[in-house]
């Protein structure tokens, strides 16, 4: 309805805010990414950062961190490798990524498979927050998290020295019928497991986003 997307995390009744750690730099591209190590036992964190008015090389800066998803405590080692397109998907692990952009300028929020392609980017407005609540992804594989300036307004505006940002990051586990992304494609349509009915779960997380479902016949 009109309400917005929420996720709702149960920390550990003595547990501290999630850790907070500064970007560094170099770390522009994939090859120098800024590792950020999730705690099994609270796997939140935080991440204070600013692009510079330039980078390397006199070019705009662009910040890049790299996630290694680790397995459920209370699972099995899993053969991601070895499972089928739909069993992968069962497997897959829930990545919630928040930025608050600062009042410097708009911002990109991309994130990027092992291979630095892009599996979905998201705009964020300046002094505003956008993210993506729901990103499907796997155990044991690495993934990138790209940030870099927005798109230019139409209206002439001053150039900022730099833009800080907050970034927030949270690996969970999907409910039994929650949506995973992607699944903006008919190629990626997310399979609904039917026992003569079903309820169904999702969000519309971002502008033009759209979620398709495949309903096995009967």
């Amino acid at each position: 309805g009109d309400a917005a997307a929420v996720v709702v995390v149960s920390p550990h009744r003595d547990a501290a805010s999630p850790p907070t750690v500064a970007e560094q730099e170099p770390n522009d591209k994939p090859e120098q990414a800024q590792l950020l190590a999730l705690n099994p036992d609270w796997p939140v964190l935080s991440v204070d950062g600013e692009l510079a008015a330039s980078g390397q090389g006199g070019g705009k800066d662009v910040d890049v961190f790299k996630l290694v998803v680790p397995g459920r405590k209370d699972a099995h080692a899993e053969t991601v490798d070895s499972a089928g397109a739909e069993d992968i998907r069962l497997l897959a692990r829930r990545l919630s990524l928040e930025v608050a952009a600062g009042a410097g300028g708009g911002l990109a929020l991309q994130l990027l498979d092992e291979a630095a392609k892009t599996i979905e980017a998201v705009a964020v407005a300046s002094s505003e927050s956008a993210g993506m609540p729901n990103m499907g992804v796997l155990p044991g594989r690495t993934y990138f998290v790209r940030i870099k300036a927005g798109a230019k307004s139409s209206k002439a505006e001053a150039v900022p020295s730099g833009n800080s940002y907050k970034l927030s990051v949270q690996l969970s586990d999907f409910e039994l019928a929650e949506e995973h992304e992607p699944d903006d494609s008919l190629a990626s349509a997310q399979p609904v497991a039917m026992t003569g009915a079903a309820d169904f779960s999702g969000f519309i997380g971002w502008a033009h986003d759209q979620d398709f479902h495949r309903v096995p016949p009967a």
